[in-house]
């Protein structure tokens, strides 16, 4: 019984060990093939590591209630997947566009109130013209805030957020989000920046 129960032990130690830990340090290059992006993980974070999580980035340091950091891409024709929204991204959409359709789907999450939006302008994301997002609202009796940046290629939407409680945790890690958001990068090329006109005589 002795000899039984040891190697029931040492198989199951091995199968544990074999499996591969929900959570694995963010730190490095995460790329996501299908999605179509790729990032630099901030040390000393962990990020979710299953294998069907491959194709969006989910970052936090402390755990996801207190802060997390989110990648992801959308294809044309559908929507973004946030919430109950059922407005799809189109192709050819202009930045001030696509800000509109992700406060729609923020605005659509059940499990939200309250939600406003703080800021709503131009910004850069991959080299391609997008936007930024100051959001808050509340959820389970506190109050987050979430930026957003976001921008399209062809025929997919690209976007990250992170999320975090208003008080104290938001402004604390806001500076590792946009060091995430200066590494990220698309399949395609930057596109090349227009010549300037030649001068006047």
């Amino acid at each position: 019984m002795k000899v039984l129960a040891t190697m029931l032990l040492t198989f199951a130690v091995g199968c544990a060990t074999a499996r591969k830990p929900p959570w694995v340090p963010a730190e490095g290059r995460f790329v996501a093939p299908k999605a179509g992006f790729e990032l630099e993980g901030p040390a000393g974070w962990m990020r979710y590591g299953p294998a069907e999580a491959a194709e969006e980035f989910l970052a936090t340091r402390d755990g996801v209630d207190l802060q997390r950091i989110n990648a992801l891409s959308s294809p044309a024709g559908k929507p973004l997947g946030l919430g109950k929204s059922t407005r799809p991204f189109t192709a050819g959409m202009s930045p001030s566009e696509l800000a509109e359709l992700v406060v729609d789907a923020v605005r659509s999450v059940e499990a939200i109130s309250d939600v406003r939006v703080i800021e709503n302008m131009p910004a850069k994301l991959a080299g391609r013209s997008g936007f930024r997002l100051l959001v808050s609202y509340k959820a389970d009796g506190l109050t987050y805030r979430t930026a957003i940046a976001g921008c399209a290629e062809g025929e997919r939407v690209y976007y990250a957020y992170y999320r975090a409680p208003e008080r104290h945790y938001f402004d604390l890690d806001l500076a590792t989000f946009d060091l995430v958001l200066e590494t990220y990068r698309l399949d395609a090329p930057e596109p090349a920046p227009k010549p300037s006109p030649p001068p006047q005589s």
